[in-house]
């Protein structure tokens, strides 16, 4: 819930997702975890902006995209080693 919440928020600095990563090893093999620390690290890129001076929307699309892709494949292969078991 409080992911979701995170997820959908209008903006996301990368340090209210610092709580998240003590909390991850707590659901490790339950639910997705590598996911939140590919987030945490791609929030970094918001910083690009003070750099370049400008938005750069190449940072979203790796910091979003990239989260959701590890989250899908992690997802998948819980869910496989689960009806393996």
């Amino acid at each position: 819930m409080v992911g979701a919440l995170l997820l959908l928020a209008p903006t996301l600095d990368p340090w209210y997702l610092i709580w998240v990563l003590p909390l991850a090893p707590l659901v490790a093999g339950r639910l997705p975890t590598l996911a939140w620390w590919w987030l945490t690290a791609g929030a970094c890129l918001s910083y690009l902006y003070y750099r370049a001076n400008a938005d750069v929307a190449w940072g979203r699309w790796v910091e979003y995209l990239g989260f959701a892709a590890v989250w899908l494949a992690e997802w998948r292969w819980l869910r496989r080693r689960r009806a393996a078991a």
